[in-house]
């Protein structure tokens, strides 16, 4: 059984403007220790109520992970360890890193720790467009990062943004050429998502041509060999992300550090708890705690989920994934009832060019995948949907 834990780093050395995840500027190495001080605390509280298990990946986000120092991570690695966490014979273990934030020597003790797999937040190689939205790096310092992975032959995914303030296609097309011809094994191309009003609104690119942009990455994608497995991912044969295909399928994860979030198989349909969003929260909630099960925890903090709040999830997660929602096994898991509802829903007449709707599934289409939030919309139930 697939297992994932995800450590979250949330220190950076900028706060992008775009950026929405908890997220403090680093400081120094002080409070850098305290804070890995916390994770283990926090891997000794709550270790006893959770069953051992084998790690099948491991995924270090933030913030910015790599400027974590590899005794740490080796020091987390031990304290899982020690409570029965081990790493399986293949575990994926990933991690963030931002451009200028790696150098040849941290690179090669990264890799003797057991980092396997890199993800780099390239974003961009407009300076202009970096330097907009609050980047710290240049488009030098990510050809740097990106010529020292190439020449170590590591594993590594990248980022693409896109759809930016002034942004024209052309300068998109510039940059995935850029990428492609480092040769990576992992595709993350997102079109930028904002709040109505935030400042960056202002001079993007209209619908359609964000659209257009779209449309020219993924198929610039698919004839250079990347598979879409995911609606915003792309990989080469055997190189997709284990750790987030797991969740996606419904395996269980624990997420360590301040507002990680876990989901596990508890109960008759999974329990979710988060930890607090902030440093000075999540401190004190450890200080003040002898163990950390869920089931104590305060009301904002844990969902247990319903079986409709189960099913929605389903749904979603499985259609944003290329092999779609699968009938028998929606069936197995929730019954031939809930299984027609399902299935009349991605049926409607409003859905019929979203959605290929066949005898064994339904998987979303190319403009489904544009589209992706209007059928996620007919496939959230509340509790009273449900036969």
């Amino acid at each position: 059984m697939a297992f994932g834990i995800y450590i979250h780093y949330p220190y950076c050395l900028q706060q992008c403007s775009y950026c929405d995840f908890a997220t403090a500027l680093h400081k120094n190495l002080d409070h850098d220790n305290d804070y890995i001080r916390c994770l283990i605390k926090e891997i000794e509280l709550r270790a006893g109520n959770l069953a051992p298990a084998s790690i099948t990946s491991i995924y270090f986000g933030g913030g910015t992970p790599s400027l974590m120092q590899t005794k740490h991570i080796l020091d987390v690695f031990k304290a899982l360890e020690k409570q029965g966490f081990k790493k399986s014979a293949d575990c994926e273990v990933t991690i963030e890193i931002n451009p200028d934030t790696i150098s040849g020597p941290k690179l090669d003790e990264l890799l003797k720790a057991g980092i396997n797999r890199f993800s780099v937040g390239v974003q961009t190689f407009n300076d202009e467009h970096l330097r907009l939205v609050g980047r710290k790096h240049s488009s030098s310092d990510t050809l740097k990062t990106l010529d020292l992975l190439s020449s170590k032959r590591v594993n590594f995914s990248v980022d693409l943004l896109f759809a930016l303030p002034n942004q024209k296609i052309t300068d998109v097309s510039s940059d995935l050429e850029k990428l492609l011809s480092f040769k990576p094994n992992h595709f993350s191309p997102y079109i930028l998502t904002l709040p109505k009003n935030h400042l960056l609104q202002k001079n993007r690119p209209i619908d359609a041509i964000q659209i257009e942009m779209l449309t020219m990455v993924h198929e610039s994608l698919r004839s250079h060999g990347f598979e879409q497995y995911e609606i915003s991912n792309f990989s080469k044969p055997g190189f997709h992300s284990r750790h987030n295909l797991n969740a996606w399928l419904g395996h269980g994860y624990w997420g360590l550090g301040m507002s990680a979030h876990s989901y596990l198989k508890h109960g008759d349909w999974g329990v979710r708890f988060w930890n607090p969003p902030t440093v000075l929260a999540y401190q004190k909630q450890l200080n003040e705690s002898v163990s950390l099960p869920f089931e104590n925890l305060p009301k904002n903090q844990v969902e247990i989920l319903q079986k409709h709040e189960a099913l929605t999830d389903y749904n979603h997660t499985h259609l944003r994934l290329k092999k779609g929602i699968v009938w028998t096994d929606l069936k197995n898991v929730f019954g031939e009832q809930v299984l027609k509802l399902v299935k009349s829903s991605l049926e409607q007449e409003k859905l019929q060019n979203l959605v290929d709707v066949t005898t064994s599934g339904a998987k979303l289409n190319e403009r489904g995948i544009q589209l992706s939030n209007l059928v996620f919309s007919e496939v959230t139930f509340l509790k009273e949907d449900l036969p």
